[in-house]
């Protein structure tokens, strides 16, 4: 079972026994919107021209969802509450439960240097002095950076070469060479903004939004833990709460839909993501001998969960309202500010859309222009999700335990541009913020 241990794993379970800490029912909770909801959510889905997905909203007892459009057009599919999405980068939400839950157990802190848990050393050469910690993995501020070569290793660590028909799953330390990691995994010591101030990219206070970091997080966890990356977030966190969610495909239900992803070009959808009606097994490099710290590219824990709106509307409800998964004090540090935006301390990446960082969580401030959605909300915590055309949207108040998801699969007015906030975006959450305020009055 790893080093993790059944020891462990019941303990988990024997708190949610004890404190009644799971919050799952097998009775259904949904709540349906109002009818005058339903018709503006309608309008904002008309104007967009938006294919299809679901919008939830939350508090500690309730889910209300609506659910509308197509899922898959190739199968004439429509989107219902049970239709499977891939919530791309909200999955590191996901991942960072996993870590917090590591260090609760004390296989390392958030200031343990990331070198003393790998094989190979990951200091940015321009700051050799400086470690790569935990804590700047998870609030991107690691100054590692994204590459043309991480990307393409990933595909071949998860897609089957239709070419060659390769199906081997290769090393991550394949990919982390000396020649790697002093030339292409960090930013450079100085950069150039979009306004021409040249700044330093110092790791622990430069921000620079970055898939890989959490690619390296699942990493220390599958050398931790013993177990897969995708086989801890089976056994410690979808198992205790009954959902079937899951970063390989083959961990949903086999009569599940999946809602294809789609970009709208030239007046038709095309379908880019979960588009393929061929197995799985044709499709995805098999696991059956994988060991972990492999390689845990192949289970995207950066941006491959697929889930159903719904079950994570439930798996947040048990993290804000219970210690199912994290105690009060881990959540408290997760919630917390660990970054703020400055002048000069980040790339101002999605149009300048991030101001503030928790741990593997961006908390909004209302910055007009930036991240404000409208006046109504207070401090609201969560994760975007942007892949192949189709988005997602999670936020959550930590106080009152109210949130909301929105998943889109596919919109016509998206803009060419780097951009924050989509304007259907800012639409819908204004529109459920205000319904949650005004719901119980």
């Amino acid at each position: 079972m790893g080093l993790i241990g059944r020891r462990s794993f019941l303990v988990i379970v024997i708190i949610s026994l004890i404190e009644g800490c799971s919050l799952y029912s097998e009775e259904d909770t949904n709540v349906a919107f109002s009818s005058s909801t339903i018709s503006s959510i309608d309008s904002i889905i008309k104007k967009h021209g938006i294919l299809g997905g679901t919008i939830i909203c939350f508090n500690t007892s309730d889910i209300t969802q609506y659910a509308f459009g197509t899922a898959r057009l190739d199968q004439k599919k429509e989107w219902n509450d049970s239709t499977y999405f891939r919530i791309a980068s909200i999955s590191k939400f996901i991942t960072t439960i996993a870590i917090m839950q590591l260090i609760e157990q004390r296989y390392f802190s958030l200031d343990t240097d990331i070198s003393t848990l790998l094989p190979i050393t990951l200091r940015n050469p321009a700051y050799r002095d400086i470690p790569i910690t935990v804590r700047m993995l998870l609030n991107h501020t690691s100054t590692i950076k994204d590459s043309d070569r991480a990307f393409e290793f990933a595909k071949r660590s998860i897609l089957i070469d239709t070419i060659t028909q390769d199906s081997i799953i290769p090393s991550i330390q394949t990919l982390f060479t000396h020649q790697f990691i002093q030339h292409e995994a960090f930013l450079p010591k100085t950069i150039s903004l979009n306004n021409g101030t040249s700044v330093k990219a110092i790791p622990g206070t430069f921000f620079n939004y970055t898939n890989i970091n959490f690619v390296i997080l699942a990493w220390i966890l599958e050398r931790a833990s013993g177990l897969s990356f995708a086989e801890y977030v089976q056994r410690y966190i979808f198992h205790p709460i009954k959902i079937k969610a899951g970063f390989l495909v083959q961990d949903l239900p086999k009569d599940a839909v999946i809602s294809t992803q789609y970009r709208y070009s030239k007046k038709q959808w095309v379908a880019e993501g979960d588009g393929s009606t061929k197995p799985f097994a044709l499709i995805y490099k098999p696991i059956t001998s994988y060991k972990a710290g492999h390689n845990p590219f192949r289970f995207s824990p950066q941006a491959g969960l697929r889930i159903k709106g719904k079950d994570l509307a439930i798996l947040l409800q048990n993290l804000l309202s219970s210690e199912t998964f994290l105690t009060s004090i881990s959540k408290d540090e997760m919630f917390s500010e660990t970054w703020r935006s400055e002048t000069n301390n980040s790339r101002h990446q999605f149009n300048d859309l991030f101001q503030s960082w928790g741990l593997g969580v961006q908390i909004l401030t209302n910055t007009p222009g930036k991240d404000a959605i409208n006046g109504l909300e207070k401090r609201y915590i969560g994760h975007i999700g942007r892949a192949n055309g189709a988005y997602s949207t999670m936020f959550f108040n930590k106080q009152t335990h109210k949130g909301f998801i929105i998943f889109l699969n596919g919109i016509q007015t998206l803009p060419p541009s780097d951009h924050g906030f989509l304007k259907c975006e800012k639409e819908l959450m204004s529109l459920i913020l205000e319904y949650q305020q005004h719901e119980h009055e």
